[in-house]
């Protein structure tokens, strides 16, 4: 500074300097010489300073774990910081950053995206049972933090009815074990079969049954019979019968044949007096309602034994 007076004191203040606190408010000096009358103020930085790191969400700022404040800072200190880890999320570039300590403003901020390697299991069960119905459905690919309704999970199984889910919804997690979601079905009850039956091959309708309200996967291994006069069981088609849930394949077939009979030829002196029987044998069986004659007879019996018997003009 100039102009001063030679032997004349002054007082002088340390200048403002940013970061920096003077080590003393003020001094004085005594100009006793022409020249190299000298004032030095000292500085120190400042103390006492902070700094915060974030850890967000990229895209949306959404912060994804307490931010880290940490105090105790020196102006102009350099400080170096790395992204941590935050379950179900992957860090993005740059992972480490490096600050100087500012009298304000001192934050850094590291970027998160959200994990998409994860995924999810629905299973398809039998309620009350837990039998597999389906091949269990695996989704790949899914985004960490994502909701899955599990109502959209539902699908079509053949003879079974959809119960319920559980749980109703899962939020995608790191721990694939616990993406599951569980759809349980219950059996149809609502199904039919029929038992139809065959004479010489011609089905009487009027002698079908329809059995109702049978439950899916029920086996059927018996029926009732239904035997008319003359005819004998031959087979049956279709047991045991596992009834799904196509009607026209819930059949049982049910077939019968006209029964082998024997006869008997009796011979008698007239036919006033049946206890004059002259001779009686057996014939071979003959199929049911099947009209005999002489020659079938001849056939069975023999043309000697019914010469022998043969009344006079019996032919």
């Amino acid at each position: 500074m100039t102009g001063k007076t030679f032997g004349e004191t002054y007082t002088e203040y340390p200048v403002s300097v940013s970061g920096y606190i003077p080590e003393e408010e003020s001094d004085t000096i005594t100009l006793n010489k022409e020249s190299g009358n000298e004032l030095i103020f000292y500085y120190n930085p400042q103390t006492g300073l902070s700094y915060t790191v974030n850890y967000l969400e990229e895209g949306t700022n959404k912060p994804l774990a307490a931010a880290k404040n940490v105090d105790g800072k020196t102006f102009g200190e350099s400080v170096t910081e790395r992204a941590i880890d935050i379950t179900g999320y992957n860090p993005v570039a740059p992972t480490e950053q490096t600050i100087t300590i500012e009298l304000a403003g001192n934050v850094i901020n590291f970027y998160y995206n959200a994990r998409t390697d994860l995924s999810y299991t629905v299973n398809y069960l039998e309620k009350g049972t837990n039998a597999v119905l389906e091949t269990a459905k695996v989704e790949k690919n899914r985004t960490f933090g994502e909701v899955i309704d599990g109502n959209k999970e539902v699908i079509d199984i053949d003879g079974y009815t959809f119960s319920e889910v559980k749980p109703a919804s899962i939020t995608i997690g790191v721990d694939e074990e616990e993406n599951v979601i569980n759809v349980y079905y219950t059996k149809r009850t609502d199904l039919t079969y029929r038992v139809e039956y065959y004479y010489d091959g011609v089905k009487d309708n009027n002698k079908t049954v329809t059995h109702n309200n049978i439950t899916f996967g029920t086996v059927i291994d018996t029926y009732d019979h239904k035997y008319i006069d003359g005819y004998r069981f031959d087979r049956d088609d279709g047991r045991p019968l596992t009834v799904g849930t196509n009607a026209a394949d819930n059949v049982i077939k049910v077939y019968y044949v006209k029964d082998n009979f024997p006869y008997t030829v009796n011979y008698y002196r007239d036919s006033v007096n049946q206890s004059n029987l002259i001779a009686s044998e057996k014939g071979e069986e003959k199929v049911f309602k099947t009209q005999l004659t002489a020659e079938m007879v001849a056939a069975d019996l023999g043309e000697d034994w019914l010469n022998r018997h043969r009344p006079e003009g019996f032919k």
